[in-house]
């Protein structure tokens, strides 16, 4: 609905139609009691009948009930009316970024700006809770490999993943529990390369000494809660002596696991050759905050020998010039 600056109702606005003057404002409101009780029966069909998405999309169809774009009903559709705010009353901001030549990002949830009862819902909320809450018991049903396991296999079916994809597939987590689960979708498609390997398989490149308070400090967190972050592993070209894999990133974590009587340790794969592992891992290193000057001066060193200049390690490691070029290593 448009209003006026002193709030007068003006006129209410048809798909496509934008304001014209400055001072007016666009509000949202109720639409025709028709559409408001095809949405109520959406939430009743779903939490109280259990239909699925599929069944509710199904039965809209053959009702001829058209979507808010003329279009015939579909899982996502139906899943996008099942977990919007906006039917309860509620408004949320600030869920996606995008500026001039800056690529559309998802914020994280901490930064969206929440206004409860920005205007009149039309849903009951204990029944939009209801539905929210079954959403959340699927995802719960799942680990995470199992997640990231259903992730990989849709794209291996459809050549390629996106929000509507995974929503409109069968037995799937919605997007958003993946992007709830993993902190975003995009971080939920680098995940899907999660592996369950052996940790006599795995070899690390570039050892480094750790302190054996911090040690412990991972071990028992670790046994407290759980890997919260997988290593990071790559194929070795040439496996040789029982080895597979070439560590990148995580030793701490996995010596961790080593020292728990784990065999096997969730870790991402990645592609990159021999070289490539030990600069990432040389890098990784190199930019922590609390490293040993020795330690410092040894991966540097190892970086200059792989022929990268002062300039470039600065560039790759965040170090200053002077600690990049470390006085041309004495």
């Amino acid at each position: 609905m448009l209003i006026d600056e002193y709030g007068n109702h003006k006129g209410m606005l048809a798909r496509g139609e934008h304001k014209s003057i400055a001072t007016d404002r666009v509000i949202l409101v109720p639409g025709p009691e028709e559409e408001q009780e095809n949405v109520r029966w959406m939430y009743k069909a779903f939490v109280y009948d259990g239909k699925n998405e599929g069944a509710i999309a199904d039965e809209l169809n053959h009702r001829g009930i058209k979507t808010d774009l003329d279009k015939d009903w579909t899982k996502a559709t139906v899943r996008e009316v099942l977990s919007n705010e906006k039917y309860i009353g509620n408004n949320i901001f600030n869920r996606i970024s995008y500026k001039l030549k800056i690529k559309r990002v998802r914020n994280p949830e901490d930064i969206w700006v929440r206004k409860d009862n920005a205007f009149q819902g039309i849903v009951d909320p204990s029944l939009f809770f209801m539905a929210k809450g079954i959403f959340a018991a699927r995802c719960r049903k799942l680990s995470d490999e199992e997640m990231l396991q259903k992730l990989k296999e849709l794209q291996d079916r459809k050549g390629y993943l996106s929000a509507i994809v995974i929503d409109e597939a069968e037995d799937m987590p919605s997007s958003a529990a993946y992007s709830g689960r993993f902190g975003g979708l995009t971080r939920a498609y680098q995940l899907k390369q999660l592996y369950d390997i052996e940790i006599s398989k795995i070899f690390i490149l570039n050892p480094r000494e750790r302190n054996k308070q911090i040690a412990g400090e991972i071990r028992k967190n670790i046994e407290d809660v759980g890997l919260k972050r997988p290593i990071t592993i790559t194929r070795k070209q040439f496996p040789q002596d029982g080895y597979e894999y070439d560590l990148v990133c995580g030793q701490g974590r996995l010596e961790a696991y080593i020292a728990n009587n784990q065999k096997t340790i969730p870790a991402i794969v990645v592609e990159a050759s021999e070289e490539d592992a030990l600069i990432m891992s040389l890098v990784e290193n190199i930019a922590r905050k609390n490293y040993q000057p020795f330690e410092l001066f040894k991966n540097v060193k190892k970086l200059h020998d792989y022929g990268y200049s002062a300039e470039e390690i600065a560039n790759k490691t965040g170090l200053s010039l002077t600690y990049a070029g470390l006085n041309d290593l004495v």
